[in-house]
């Protein structure tokens, strides 16, 4: 089961993090996870014990969704001609100089 949850998770995280890129919004929902843990614990009134465990909670969750992210890039790779492989390795490089600030949106 975890075999087949976690490239189902990354490909969708990798869908997510395309539309977010192509709607300018970069990194930021990332950050906003952190605001929306700290909404929660106000609203529902968690002890510091429990705002712990939750952010403990939160970086293995972000943990495991990188690493469901790698696994995903190295099988969908292995998937791919090496002229395809050479097109999303461009593909890559074009999105994270957009992320920079670098090239055209």
């Amino acid at each position: 089961m975890k075999r087949t949850l976690f490239p189902l998770i990354a490909a969708v995280l990798l869908l997510a993090a395309v539309g977010a890129a192509q709607a300018g919004a970069g990194h930021e929902g990332f950050r906003h996870r952190g605001a929306h843990l700290d909404r929660l614990s106000e609203e529902l009134g968690l002890s510091e014990a429990q705002k712990a465990s939750a952010a403990q909670l939160h970086e293995r969750m972000r943990e495991a969704m990188r690493v469901a992210h790698e696994e995903f890039e190295t099988d969908f790779t292995a998937l791919l001609t090496p002229e395809q492989a050479a097109k999303l390795a461009t593909l890559k490089e074009q999105r994270h100089g957009r992320r920079r600030g670098a090239g055209p949106r």
